[in-house]
């Protein structure tokens, strides 16, 4: 599936306190997402899978939180 063609709005402060990231992220493929996984940017080990159980049918939406107190908000993101 082509990254494109999910859409993710990434929302989160600027200040120098650390925030946790919010973000809705729309399936607009034609296919099941079975699997989404985050990094911070320069981080070789990927976190647990963030749909756990769930998968995210086409054109569904979900809300999702990163909360692990970083400053700097770039992730990498793999489906």
């Amino acid at each position: 599936m082509a990254a494109a063609a999910l859409a993710a709005l990434f929302a989160c402060t600027t200040t120098s306190n650390a925030s946790d990231l919010v973000f809705t992220l729309k399936n607009r493929t034609s296919g099941t997402l079975e699997r989404f996984y985050t990094s911070p940017v320069g981080v070789d080990d990927w976190e647990e899978d963030v749909f756990g159980k769930d998968v995210l049918e086409p054109g569904e939406s979900i809300e999702i939180t990163i909360a692990d107190g970083r400053r700097v908000c770039k992730y990498d993101l793999r489906f």
